[in-house]
């Protein structure tokens, strides 16, 4: 499975276009984006935020893959039967920034949570990761085992440029205000 990389930020799993025609990889600062909410319930603009980092990214001919927790779990168990998991995780890491986004919404299954740890440990201090989550690091213990939250906290930390939004709803506010509300004929 070839990650998704892409023109735009959100190119469905699996779907690969390439954000330029060259196949060098430039090297990134190797900085995570952390983006933890200041309340569970509260969404902010983080998937916003993403967007426009990816689209950025991809508009400098930077390799962008998008990923949500849940992909990370099917990639794991579609390659832990054939024993290729470190050449898929390798792949993913052609692209120059991965994200991964809405880390908090669901409960996370074990193979995701391992996923995300095996992601951010091969791409630690080698390519630059951005995550988006309505928990705070300290509370990734809640959704994955300790040992998996502490290793990947960690890592993801170190170097890290944390970004904490606060406020309304981009959403919930646009929806009150009528904002891309459509009539139904």
């Amino acid at each position: 499975m070839s990650p998704p990389v892409g023109n735009a930020p959100r190119s469905p799993p699996g779907e690969q276009q390439r954000g330029s025609p060259q196949e060098d990889h430039r090297r990134v600062d190797g900085r995570g984006v952390l983006d933890p909410g200041a309340h569970p319930a509260s969404f902010t603009g983080k998937p916003f935020l993403l967007e426009a980092l990816g689209q950025q990214a991809v508009e400098t001919g930077l390799k962008v893959a998008w990923f949500t927790l849940e992909d990370l779990g099917l990639l794991l168990r579609r390659h832990r039967a054939d024993d290729t998991v470190t050449k898929a995780i390798a792949r993913v890491l052609r692209a120059d920034l991965v994200v991964v986004d809405d880390i908090g919404l669901l409960p996370v299954a074990q193979d995701a949570a391992e996923g995300l740890y095996r992601l951010v440990d091969a791409a630690y201090e080698k390519r630059s990761v951005a995550i988006s989550s309505n928990l705070h690091p300290a509370a990734f213990d809640e959704l994955m085992p300790k040992t998996l939250a502490t290793a990947t906290v960690d890592r993801l930390l170190h170097h890290a440029h944390v970004c904490q939004t606060s406020g309304e709803s981009v959403r919930l506010t646009q929806a009150l205000a009528g904002q891309g509300v459509s009539a139904l004929t």
